[in-house]
């Protein structure tokens, strides 16, 4: 039970820090490739809940913005996520094979 709970655990962290490089890349990638964007030079980072946002009030004054409750709520929404999806295929792994034996 709690080795399952840390692999659960494992895996989510590990596809919510693949989703967060991703929406990283989704936005800086337009700004090397010449593409249409909302904004220039801005970051925002988390899906589906936005977590961080880097923006510009000046020519030289970055900011940055972080929502913990964001971060929070993708954390527990891809932990729930995972589990669910170890759930079922735990599921289809233990329904006997119809073909036992032949």
């Amino acid at each position: 039970m709690i080795k399952s709970f840390f692999k659960v655990t494992f895996q989510s962290a590990v596809l919510f820090f693949t989703v967060s490089f991703l929406t990283v890349l989704y936005d800086i990638l337009p700004n090397y490739l010449n593409l249409p964007k909302k904004r220039a030079y801005g970051i925002n980072i988390g899906f589906p809940f936005q977590y961080y946002e880097r923006f510009w009030l000046d020519i030289n004054s970055p900011n940055e913005d972080w929502n913990l409750n964001n971060l929070f709520y993708d954390c527990v929404l891809f932990w729930l996520l995972m589990f669910v999806f170890v759930l079922f295929k735990n599921k289809l792994n233990l329904k006997p094979s119809r073909i036992e034996g032949k």
